[in-house]
C-alpha cells in the first residue's frame, strides 16, 4: 500500500501521519520544497503525544514539491513515477488565512487541489483520493442542515477562505464524475486540542480564529445562548475514512 500525504506538518496533518503509520508501514510526505525538515517537525509532535518515534525517518519518504506548480513542481518523469506508485492520495495541504486575499487562497487551495488531482490521474493505478475540505463550505448559510451530498454556493461566504475551499470541493466533485472514480471528502469543523500550544508546532485552528477575532473587534464576544461546534484533533480520522480497517 503506497500512500502520499500533503500537508503533513499542519495541525491535522501531523495527526494524519500518526494515524496512517499505525496502519501502514511507510508513507510518502509531499512537503514544500526548501522548507524545514518535515520529519523533524513530525517527530516533535510524536514526542509531545507520547508516541514512539523510533525509525520514523525510515518510514517517511519526503518528496519536495510546489503545490501551486504544474506537476507539483516535479520533473515530468519524476511526477509520473510517483503517480505510478500510489494506492491512496490524502490531500490535507492548504491555505488557512482567514484574512487572506481570494487570489492567494485560490492559488493554494484551488490550484493545489487541481495539481493533486492530476497526480491521482497520471499513473497506471487508480488511487483512492481523500480530500480534506471544511464544514465551512456551507458559507454564510445560517439555518437548516447541510447534508454531505450538498454543495451550494448561492448563500455566499463569510470570507475568501471559505470560498476557496468550496471551489476546491467543486473540482473534486467534477473530477470524480469525469473519471468515474470515488473520492472521500472530509469536512471537519473547527479543530481543537487539549494541550497548550508549543513553539514550532502548528496552533490548532480555534487559536487562529481567536487571534483574528481579537485583532478585529478587540476581544472575543460572548453570547450566553450561543454555541459553536468544535472537533478534537483526532475527530476527522475515524471510521476507516483513510482506506484502512
Amino acid at each position: 500500500m503506497h500512500i502520499a500525504l500533503t500537508g503533513a506538518t499542519g495541525f491535522l496533518g501531523v495527526r494524519l501521519v500518526r494515524e496512517l503509520l499505525a496502519r501502514y508501514e511507510r508513507i510518502s510526505v509531499l512537503a514544500h520544497a526548501g522548507s524545514a525538515d518535515p520529519v523533524e517537525r513530525i517527530a516533535r509532535h510524536f514526542q509531545r503525544a507520547g508516541v514512539p518515534e523510533a525509525g520514523l525517518g525510515h518510514r517517511l519518504r519526503v518528496v519536495g514539491i510546489e503545490l501551486t506548480a504544474p506537476n507539483l513542481g516535479l520533473p515530468a518523469a519524476r511526477f509520473r513515477d510517483l503517480a505510478d506508485e500510489l494506492d491512496l492520495v490524502v490531500h490535507c495541504a492548504g491555505g488557512i488565512d482567514l484574512e487572506g486575499r481570494l487570489s492567494a487562497l485560490r492559488a493554494v487551495n484551488v490550484g493545489g487541489t487541481r495539481h493533486v488531482l492530476e497526480l491521482a490521474t497520471a499513473g497506471r493505478r487508480r488511487p483512492l483520493l481523500c480530500h480534506v475540505s471544511t464544514a465551512f463550505v456551507a458559507g454564510a448559510r445560517r439555518s437548516g442542515v447541510v447534508y454531505e451530498d450538498e454543495l451550494d454556493g448561492s448563500w455566499g461566504f463569510e470570507n475568501p477562505y471559505e470560498q476557496s475551499k468550496y471551489e476546491a470541493e467543486l473540482l473534486v466533485r467534477a473530477w470524480s464524475a469525469r473519471q468515474r472514480r470515488a473520492a472521500v471528502v472530509l469536512r471537519p469543523s473547527i479543530l481543537v486540542d487539549d494541550r497548550p500550544p508549543e513553539p514550532g508546532l502548528p496552533a490548532h485552528p480555534l487559536q487562529v480564529v481567536a487571534r483574528v477575532v481579537a485583532a478585529t473587534v478587540g476581544g472575543l464576544p460572548q453570547a450566553r445562548d450561543g454555541s459553536r461546534d468544535a472537533l478534537p484533533g483526532r475527530g476527522p480520522l475515524g471510521g476507516g475514512s483513510l482506506g484502512g480497517g
